[in-house]
């Protein structure tokens, strides 16, 4: 019975207990001898209160997720009161799930489904074992004298936890209405284990759950963890684990919590108003953990991944990088003096990747219905969980799930070539991508996303040859898919073959009307020498952004073209261009190249 169990007892058959790893208030952590003599770790909860319940609950979601990175669930059983395992555990998960999500709670009282002879009182799940979590490294590392764990070693762990967060986040997991994305919602050392050198997310919350503020749990998490809008809003955002991963960083990194104070409710006055204390972290470091701690969860970064690698790159050269820069162009001016110009001649343009080229892992929390993509919705928007409008917010870190969207190998195999690319690691990737490709084993889901990302591997390594016929094949696969037809688009006008690029932005604007692409085939009209049609795109661009800089600056330089190019000079030409900067440095100051722009206009300006 629950609490009563003792070392060599079997709380199912062939689990033998050999060691005690911890307990909370509905349950216990033990560390079993397997069949075959390997070993697991049993959870073993009661089900007699409503967190019990909830953590059943989540099973019925976790248990067939895989990821290398993600510590398995190997099997679970529920128990009558009398002690036996019962013979279907599917059928009263299914049950029970229908009872949480009624808000029911179970009691000893209560019955279930007439024709369920037992009524299940304990829940025993077998989980992968892992060697010993962040926590107790961190303490074996500071016993050595040490700060905290070594750099390398903790980048390392950090890149293997942002990416099963990451997977978690992303809107891949079947749960029951639809793909969607959830979040673990207590990512903590604690959470984090070491398994052959790598590093797997887990949940062992339940053998800390009281004591201090690190390891105090609250219904949105533990609280020296826990995101803001958890605090505020009581529900997580797609970057609410991102901001537990770098609250643990910290930690591990320096052996301090980023706060001046462990009294409880001083803590939370420093999460929920932005005041943690990064003062031991270096300058570059603490220009990611900011941007990944912002109060507002829009302002941290687009994914999990995304944050370490640019903690890798600050860390390792010692200066503050941004992983991902802001979506506009660079400009090499040329001087004036030239008789004629074109907006080409006029500025050296560099195409960049519209927004969300491949997949983000952003943690939308649904972005496809059908199977056909949309814009995912407002972090508020409840992920549809059997049948019901209301989200899992899973409590004692147990993160829910689904069932992924394809063959577990290939999700894998997938997600690695994702996390590849996130870090730059472009030729990892399409080894990967292409040996996926080459297996035959993908469905056409899985091939178009492949194409897709090898595509953007290709760009990112200036082979745009390579990436248009990846572009190509995706199109084959999909006709409809604007980002492909977007992408080949920008490989085109790397390539400088404007009437291509010119056929797929508007093939892509037919498809899905988008500001990127009006820029972009604004950008290629102009080097086709095409102003007149430049400059409407950029103004249909402004129509969609009115607050667009990238699209005011663009439309800015075709008109500076358009009044070089005419004679007698166009003098409203000037006037508007003026009219477009003044705006671009309303919406952006330090716009890259406006103040060459400025200067070139006051110097056409001032010519007689």
């Amino acid at each position: 019975m629950p609490g009563q169990y003792k070392l060599s007892d079997e709380p199912v058959p062939g689990y033998r207990l050999s060691e005690f790893l911890g307990r909370g208030g509905f349950g216990e952590v033990w560390k079993a001898t397997a069949p075959g003599g390997t070993e697991a770790a049993l959870k073993i909860i009661s089900l007699s209160g409503k967190q019990g319940l909830k953590e059943f609950q989540a099973l019925g979601l976790v248990k067939r997720i895989r990821h290398p990175n993600l510590v398995p669930i190997v099997a679970y059983w529920l128990k009558d009161q009398a002690g036996n395992v019962l013979d279907d555990a599917e059928a009263d998960l299914d049950q029970l799930r229908k009872l949480v999500s009624s808000s029911t709670t179970l009691k000893g009282t209560m019955m279930l489904d007439p024709k369920m002879q037992a009524r299940p009182v304990e829940l025993i799940i077998a989980m992968g074992l892992g060697e010993q979590d962040l926590y107790a490294r961190l303490e074996e590392c500071q016993r050595d004298g040490l700060e905290g764990i070594p750099q390398k070693e903790l980048l390392g762990y950090m890149e293997d936890a942002a990416r099963a967060i990451d997977y978690l986040n992303s809107p891949r997991h079947n749960l029951g209405a639809g793909l969607a994305a959830v979040q673990h919602c207590d990512i903590k050392p604690f959470n984090i284990m070491i398994v052959g050198g790598a590093a797997q997310v887990c949940d062992f919350g339940l053998a800390r759950m009281l004591g201090d503020v690190r390891k105090t749990a609250t219904a949105a998490g533990t609280i020296a963890y826990v995101a803001p809008e958890c605090l505020t809003k009581n529900e997580p955002s797609s970057a609410t684990d991102q901001y537990s991963l770098a609250v643990t960083y910290v930690e591990l990194k320096t052996g301090k919590l980023p706060y001046d104070s462990e009294i409880y409710t001083e803590v939370v006055n420093a999460i929920v108003e932005g005041k943690l204390d990064l003062s031991m972290l270096s300058e570059a470091e603490r220009s990611v953990i900011e941007r990944a701690t912002a109060v507002d969860p829009a302002e941290r970064y687009r994914s999990t991944v995304e944050m370490i690698g640019d903690l890798r790159r600050s860390v390792e050269s010692g200066t503050i990088a941004a992983a991902r820069p802001p979506r506009r162009r660079s400009r090499a001016w040329l001087p004036l003096g030239f008789a004629v110009f074109s907006l080409g001649a006029l500025a050296g343009w560099y195409f960049w990747p519209p927004a969300e080229t491949v997949d983000p892992g952003n943690g939308s929390k649904v972005v496809a219905e059908n199977g056909k993509e949309k814009e995912p919705p407002d972090d508020t928007d409840p992920v549809p969980v059997d049948g019901t409008t209301t989200d899992v917010k899973p409590e004692d870190g147990q993160g829910t799930t689904g069932e992924t969207t394809g063959e577990p190998d290939v999700q894998v195999e997938l997600e690695k070539a994702r996390f590849d690319f996130d870090l730059m690691r472009y030729d990892e990737a399409i080894l990967l991508l292409h040996d996926l490709l080459l297996e035959g084993e993908l469905n056409e889901e899985e091939r178009l996303e492949a194409y897709l990302l090898r595509g953007e591997c290709y760009f990112k390594k200036e082979l745009y040859d390579e990436a248009a016929s990846d572009f190509t094949q995706a199109i084959g696969l999909d006709d409809r898919n604007a980002r492909a037809y977007s992408r080949r688009g920008a490989a085109h006008s790397r390539d400088e073959e404007w009437v291509k690029a010119i056929r797929d932005f508007t093939e892509a604007l037919k498809i899905d009307p988008q500001e990127v692409d009006y820029i972009n085939r604004g950008i290629a009209y102009d080097f086709n020498g095409e102003p007149d049609k430049a400059i409407k795109d950029f103004t249909d661009a402004i129509t969609q952004n009115p607050n667009s800089a990238d699209a005011f600056f663009s439309r800015g330089l075709s008109y500076l073209a358009k009044y070089i190019n005419s004679d007698p000079k166009d003098e409203s030409a000037l006037a508007q261009a003026n009219k477009d900067f003044d705006k671009v440095e309303q919406l952006d100051p330090k716009y890259p190249g406006l103040e060459k722009a400025r200067a070139d206009a006051a110097s056409l300006m001032a010519q007689p």
